[in-house]
């Protein structure tokens, strides 16, 4: 770096988004029924109640891991940011039924790309709430805020938005 850029290097904030992982209504982790999320205790995020049962991506990432029984899946963003989507509550009891994965571990993925369907009439027979829960786990040093509740369209809504400190 030469000392002309030493001088004048200037911070430059970029925003990246955070869409509608699913169709239905957002509310805050916090205000869900599921206590060891909703006490933030693995980290911050949202849930989405489905009306439908195509789940997507929140974020541009790499799916990292599926969990064996299916109800859950990890992602890594560019900037080492990780997510877990959750998708219902209890449903690991289900051991994978009613889950259906269109992507593998080590996928890249876009914003609003299609992840998995779940069966929200199989989730409800069992007993089990179907809500989809978007915890950020590894926040990597970024900064998080989150839309307010209310409808949101899977792909389309955008729900979030985290800022990425750059220099240029």
């Amino acid at each position: 770096m030469s000392i002309f850029n030493k001088w004048f290097v200037t911070q430059k904030k970029h925003e990246q988004t955070i869409v509608a992982f699913a169709t239905g209504a957002l509310c805050h982790l916090s205000e869900t029924q599921d206590k060891a999320f909703s006490s933030l205790i693995l980290g911050d995020g949202v849930a989405i109640t489905p009306e439908r049962p195509s789940i997507v991506a929140p974020v541009d990432g790499e799916i990292t891991m599926i969990f064996p029984t299916k109800h859950a899946f990890g992602m890594v963003t560019a900037e080492g940011i990780e997510l877990l989507v959750h998708m219902g509550i209890d449903t690991v009891n289900l051991k994978g039924k009613g889950y259906k994965y269109f992507k593998e571990v080590n996928s890249k993925v876009k914003a609003g790309e299609k992840v998995v369907d779940m069966d929200i009439d199989v989730i409800k027979k069992n007993g089990y709430n179907p809500i989809v829960m978007m915890i950020v786990v590894n926040q990597n040093g970024y900064a998080f805020a989150y839309g307010a509740n209310g409808s949101v369209q899977k792909g389309k809504s955008v729900i979030g938005n985290y800022e990425i400190n750059g220099t240029i």
